[in-house]
């Protein structure tokens, strides 16, 4: 990935943090239209809702970027190297608090301290502006990865961009990506988040707004947006019709 790739040229003013969550918009243009979405239910009582596959940030993501950037580089990075020791060491007290903690608020309040912590830290090691950012870039895209695989049973994911990014609470960002390279099976089911029920590719229709979480909507158009402006798919002309003026 160089200093001119477009998606490092779309997180130009954008977040630098790990305090985020993200949703991806997988679309399917090879035949008739159709977009990946999960069904997700909060508890036992609640209804069911139709999302965009996605989710928090984990340690595990930062870890797996710091060791793809460590492995195509032909010097020893020591302080990353420590760095991945203490990303490890935080992540198990984090989450034994986390385990703990006696509600939402307080969970949210752990998250937002150990995300700020780790985010410090890689600071400090020795990068270049350039390098930080590319280990950024790869961990915000290895979430989506994640998420994809434990959610969709998705194995095989090409090119992603990121297509939005919003600030919620102060700290927290919501992070859009949106892709047509997406390989995942018709119908999933068996995430280890036991509130996803499961995933299926649904026609990209004039309904398909309507059907989705109202959170998650804004994130499918702008998902359209980034798409039709990085032209990802010669048949990406055809999701037009479905960016409205207001969402």
């Amino acid at each position: 990935m160089s200093d001119t790739d477009p998606r490092i040229a779309g997180l130009v003013g954008n977040p630098i943090t790990l305090n985020y969550a993200v949703t991806c918009t997988a679309f399917n243009l090879d035949d008739k239209p159709k977009i990946l979405l999960v069904d997700y239910q909060e508890y036992q009582e609640s209804n069911v809702e139709r999302r965009l596959p996605g989710g928090k940030f984990q340690a595990q993501d930062l870890v797996s970027a710091i060791e793809t950037f460590i492995s195509g580089i032909d010097y020893r990075n020591q302080s990353l190297e420590y760095f991945c020791n203490d990303v490890l060491t935080l992540n198990k007290e984090f989450l034994a608090s986390f385990e703990k903690a006696p509600d939402h608020s307080r969970q949210n309040l752990l998250f937002n301290n150990f995300t700020e912590n780790l985010l410090k830290k890689l600071q400090k090691c020795a990068l270049s502006e350039i390098e930080f950012i590319k280990i950024l870039i790869q961990t915000h895209d290895n979430t989506v990865l994640r998420e994809l695989g434990e959610e969709s049973g998705v194995q095989k994911v090409g090119i992603i961009h990121i297509s939005s990014s919003s600030l919620n609470y102060g700290v927290h960002y919501k992070l859009g990506f949106v892709s047509t390279e997406v390989q995942a099976p018709c119908s999933y089911k068996g995430s280890p988040d036991l509130k996803i029920k499961k995933s299926d590719w649904y026609d990209v229709d004039d309904n398909i707004s309507e059907i989705l979480y109202l959170k998650h909507r804004m994130n499918f158009q702008e998902g359209i947006r980034q798409a039709i402006e990085f032209n990802i798919h010669p048949n990406v002309g055809f999701l037009k019709k479905f960016l409205t003026a207001s969402y």
